[in-house]
């Protein structure tokens, strides 16, 4: 009897990272099983929307040899709580900012073995900032797909229990969005790059230049994403970022749910 191709969990969002693993993914002999958390965020139809966009476009590839499992979404009140995880990650935002979104993914990888999620080589802030200042990282090559884990022994306490149990993609874990670009085109999916999404907030179905996805991909050189009028919102993105918690907050004395959601 052959032996079962490995199997390879991975967060999904439709953003550049993940859907580069994915593509990564679809050119080795393993299983793929994507994840996506749901919350009714404004940005949750662009998101799944660009999931079935890389999707279709991993399936036309001739070079496409992995097996690709169907989504599984998983909504986020239904992530079972975990008050150990929930005061570590207050104590680790306590001296690192993160976005509070791996609160949840943190509760979500106890049940999701080896769970990857996409992050890139550090920048100045985010949460792999917070993991290259609060702890170290050693390679696991053993098997097809190589990613990096936290060291327990060389981690912080409060780190590893929010992170410990995440596995780090390579070589995404050591790029930064432009190194992803010449891999994506090099592997024939360069025009997959436009496919994916990143945005929180999106603006007549285009990305809206002002949130912190927005802020971050401009920053890091790939403003070729946004439309003029997106880069008219990021150059005045103090703005708009006023006007939308004035908005917030007149929408929660009304009763009314405004919380967009947050994603890596």
């Amino acid at each position: 009897m052959s032996q079962a191709r490995p199997i390879v969990n991975v967060l999904w969002t439709g953003g550049l990272d993940s859907s580069f693993r994915m593509v990564q993914l679809s050119r080795l002999d393993v299983r793929a099983q994507p994840y996506y958390v749901s919350d009714d965020r404004e940005s949750e139809p662009f998101e799944l929307n660009a999931i079935k966009r890389v999707t279709e476009d991993i399936k036309a590839h001739p070079g496409t040899i992995f097996q690709l499992l169907p989504l599984i979404i998983v909504p986020r009140r239904q992530i079972e709580p975990d008050p150990e995880i929930t005061e570590a990650y207050r104590r680790v935002c306590g001296r690192h900012p993160i976005g509070w979104q791996y609160e949840w993914l943190a509760r979500l990888s106890k049940s999701v073995d080896g769970l990857e999620i996409g992050l890139e080589r550090p920048g100045p802030t985010g949460a792999s900032r917070c993991i290259a200042n609060l702890g170290r990282t050693r390679v696991v090559s053993d098997g097809p797909v190589p990613y990096a884990v936290l060291d327990p022994e060389s981690s912080d306490p409060d780190l590893f229990t929010v992170f410990g149990r995440f596995h780090f993609p390579l070589p995404l874990f050591e790029f930064r969005k432009l190194d992803e670009l010449p891999k994506y085109r090099e592997w024939g999916f360069g025009s997959t790059i436009d496919k994916t999404w990143f945005c929180h907030w999106p603006i007549e179905g285009r990305p809206c230049g002002y949130c912190k996805p927005c802020v971050s991909l401009i920053h890091e050189g790939l403003a070729f994403r946004f439309t003029r009028s997106g880069l008219r919102r990021y150059r005045l993105r103090a703005v708009y970022n006023l006007g939308r918690k004035i908005k917030a907050v007149i929408r929660q004395k009304l009763g009314t749910r405004t919380d967009g959601g947050a994603r890596s």
